[in-house]
């Protein structure tokens, strides 16, 4: 979550470079794919995604590129989905703030 909250909020990278790293690059693996992560649109936001894992954990970190929102998911096995529990959580979280 500190990685990310820093790449979003602008402390990692600067606006701009998070601007390009978001830009679609190509496509695969059933996604866009820009300069280092994923990228797409969720509830109206432009997004940039990363994951990773090793043996025994995988994780999933989603963002604005605005950095309003995060959303980090860790797992303790090589199995199971932290991705759509992470965008559903995003999702949820940016209608719930948005709608007040």
């Amino acid at each position: 979550m500190t990685f990310a909250s820093a790449l979003f909020d602008g402390k990692l990278v600067s606006k701009e470079t998070l601007d390009l790293m978001s830009q679609t690059v190509g496509m695969g693996n059933g996604g866009a794919w820009g300069l280092g992560g994923g990228v797409g649109e969720v509830a109206g936001h432009k997004t940039f995604e990363m994951s990773g894992g090793d043996m025994g954990y995988h994780d999933y970190s989603i963002g604005t590129a605005d950095g309003k929102f995060i959303v980090t998911a860790l797992v303790n096995t090589e199995e199971g989905n932290v991705k759509s529990p992470s965008l559903a959580a995003l999702r949820y979280i940016s209608q719930q703030i948005e709608s007040k």
